[in-house]
């Protein structure tokens, strides 16, 4: 979660904001797929609120899965990770996203959005900027993050087609945890980060002063879209 806020730096007036995981595979002109994705949810959502200033969406979702072969992708195009249920962590109560599988040639309307692929108006990273303050952070992320944007008027959609392809194995490969493991006072820190995951949303009531990053009144309603179950 730093990373991405370190990433987010370098912004140099660009108009539009992409966040990816590594290791992904673009499908050609991917570029030009974006810019006509992201229209299509502001022309759905404006449509559907019936207000022209509802322009402010989000496309975002767990890319699908490949394995290193170009092949893979053809019989991965027809359907699309919605991002729409999830689990509860059974230690920090953070909620876990996870996405189901629609077909593609719609773009859905969706409670959540995943960091490992989101693309928006730059406009997103002014108004709803990384938390520079979640050291370490796996769970946690991601709810927080989806709860921030909607708070601060974002719509959240699925891509109506798949555009990247991520490659999730890499068995053999090193990862973070096990690099941090040589590395004292981590452990320590992630849980400071979990913690003002919790109080921002809720689950505690830690001592963190950052709870305005959450609009708190939206965040009511947002969680009573969840109750509700009127997405996916």
């Amino acid at each position: 979660t730093f990373g991405r806020f370190v990433a987010a730096l370098l912004y140099r007036g660009e108009s539009h904001v992409m966040v990816v995981d590594s290791h992904v595979h673009f499908k050609p002109r991917w570029d030009v797929s974006l810019f006509r994705l992201l229209a299509e949810t502001v022309e759905a959502n404006v449509v559907a609120a019936r207000d022209p200033n509802r322009w402010r969406t989000v496309v975002s979702h767990y890319p699908n899965a490949w394995n290193d072969q170009p092949s893979d992708l053809t019989s991965l195009s027809p359907l699309v990770n919605v991002m729409c249920t999830g689990h509860f962590h059974f230690l920090t109560g953070v909620l876990r996203l996870e996405a189901i599988k629609k077909p593609r040639g719609k773009a859905r309307i969706q409670p959540f959005a995943a960091a490992g692929f989101l693309f928006a108006d730059a406009l997103v990273i002014h108004q709803v900027p990384f938390d520079p303050h979640l050291d370490y952070l796996f769970d946690g992320e991601e709810i927080l993050y989806s709860v921030r944007l909607w708070t601060h008027g974002w719509d959240l959609y699925s891509p109506s087609e798949n555009v990247l392809f991520h490659l999730y194995g890499r068995f053999n490969a090193s990862r973070p945890f096990d690099v941090l493991k040589s590395h004292t006072g981590w452990a320590a820190r992630k849980e400071v980060s979990t913690q003002r995951v919790q109080h921002l949303l809720q689950i505690t009531m830690a001592d963190d002063p950052a709870r305005r990053m959450v609009r708190r009144g939206e965040l009511d309603v947002y969680f009573r879209r969840l109750d509700a179950r009127i997405f996916a």
